[in-house]
């Protein structure tokens, strides 16, 4: 996986951010995946969204997340953690987006566009590995200093 690190994220060195990518792509089996990842922090996403962040694929094995980078470096990491499963869901080919239908599909069962965020077993995946994914890589920071 090639990473591209894009945007201002004041409470997380690049060091930490390039670090905490690799450990979420081991962990979730996609580093070896020919992805090309670019991280990008855009200030007043939140604001003018109401995502904190969110994962697109671009096509041709280009991917971007998107962070808003006004949070603390727990809940920035936390926020990577959940667009990395994010990221894994699209490189397996496990979610995908029809626009021409508005439906997702997510292993290989069809969801409109308009299925409630909370019921979505996608993000159902990704709000329960966030935290672990993140604990996890702060133990290994830990190990590694």
């Amino acid at each position: 996986m090639y990473l591209t690190i894009t945007g201002r994220c004041p409470s997380v060195d690049r060091a930490t951010l390039k670090r905490a990518v690799v450990f979420y792509a081991e962990y979730l089996k996609i580093a070896n995946s020919k992805a090309d990842l670019e991280l990008d922090f855009e200030r007043n996403l939140c604001k003018n969204t109401g995502d904190e962040g969110f994962c697109v694929n671009e096509g041709d094995g280009n991917y971007n997340i998107t962070i808003d980078p006004k949070f603390s470096k727990r809940k920035i990491l936390i926020a990577l953690a959940h667009e990395m499963v994010h990221l894994k869901q699209q490189i397996k080919r496990e979610l995908s987006w029809n626009e021409r239908y508005k439906m997702h599909r997510y292993k290989g069962q069809m969801y409109h566009e308009d299925t409630n965020y909370w019921d979505c077993p996608w993000e159902i995946e990704a709000f329960g590995r966030e935290l672990g994914l993140y604990k996890m890589f702060m133990e290994n920071e830990k190990k590694v200093k």
